[in-house]
């Protein structure tokens, strides 16, 4: 199974997508891991919205997740995807780097 790691906090990136998709607004959510400008690794997520409330989305996934929520949020017009469907979550990590 996949695993996000951010600073040590291991989380299923599979929970922290379900979990935004919940939100009202969002029609797709992909988790990612990618390098902040400090250099730490970090769990960010980008969504594909119809409208977003950025501050329920956030205060929801803190709740959720606590120290393994995600510390960027990036609208995008669609997720890389392979031909099976799959989220490109690497795709996600190389764009984001340095955020």
């Amino acid at each position: 199974a996949e695993v996000l790691n951010a600073g040590g906090v291991k989380i299923d990136p599979n929970r922290i997508d379900h979990a935004a998709l919940r939100t009202p607004g969002i029609r797709e959510a992909c988790s990612f891991e990618y390098t902040a400008e400090n250099g730490n690794q970090q769990i960010g997520l980008a969504v594909v919205v119809d409208e977003l409330d950025g501050q329920a989305l956030v205060a929801a996934l803190d709740a959720e997740f606590g120290a393994a929520a995600p510390k960027l949020i990036a609208k995008v017009d669609a997720i890389p995807r392979t031909a099976a469907g799959k989220p490109k979550r690497r795709e996600l990590s190389a764009r984001f780097a340095g955020s």
